[in-house]
């Protein structure tokens, strides 16, 4: 628990000078992971901040001793903490009920998957994005690739979607690599 004890008092170091991350490095890619997710910068900050009490409750009672476990389980909880976020100020916003929660969830996941290194999809709409991503699906001839993306669109996690087919988390990984492949050719001429 040596690495644990040390973390903890990164964290408390990093809490009480808000001025920067004084957490390992991880941390500070989960802030970046935190603004791909939709997040603005500062807001991305505050909520890896919140994150970090919990983090450490967590990793206590799991007793997590690997610093990998550590990174794990605070982009879990990051992820957790910026999809409530957004749905809190999609609604404040838009003034929407369920069904656009739900909307704007997934549509964080095909975002972060999907769009974030591909040009021709940051140029497109939510709504247009959205349609291409659906219609994409509905095309797929290769059931493994239906199935992965369909599970993603629902918002479940690589892992989840791993366990529910059986699939091997790298087979998962290049299936969302070659999605975000032909997802960019099918966008430059949308």
């Amino acid at each position: 628990m040596n690495y644990l004890r040390s973390f903890a008092r990164d964290v408390e170091r990093s809490l009480g000078t808000r001025e920067r991350l004084a957490c390992p490095s991880f941390l500070k890619s989960t802030v970046k992971y935190a603004q791909k997710l939709g997040c603005h910068p500062e807001d991305a900050r505050e909520i890896v901040y919140e994150s970090l009490s919990v983090l450490l409750i967590k990793a206590q009672k799991q007793e997590l001793r690997s610093k990998s476990s550590l990174k794990a389980l605070t982009r879990r909880i990051t992820h957790h903490r910026c999809v409530a976020h957004l749905k809190r100020k999609f609604s404040r916003k838009r003034g929407c009920g369920a069904d656009h929660f739900a909307f704007d969830e997934s549509f964080h996941h095909v975002q972060y998957d999907l769009t974030h290194h591909c040009d021709p999809l940051q140029l497109l709409t939510k709504q247009e994005t959205w349609t291409l991503v659906m219609q994409w699906i509905d095309s797929l001839k290769h059931e493994d690739y239906r199935a992965v993306f369909t599970l993603r669109m629902n918002g479940y996690e690589r892992r989840e979607i791993s366990e529910k087919l059986c699939l091997p988390l790298k087979r998962i990984d290049t299936i969302l690599h070659h999605g975000q492949k032909q997802l960019a050719a099918l966008a430059k001429g949308y």
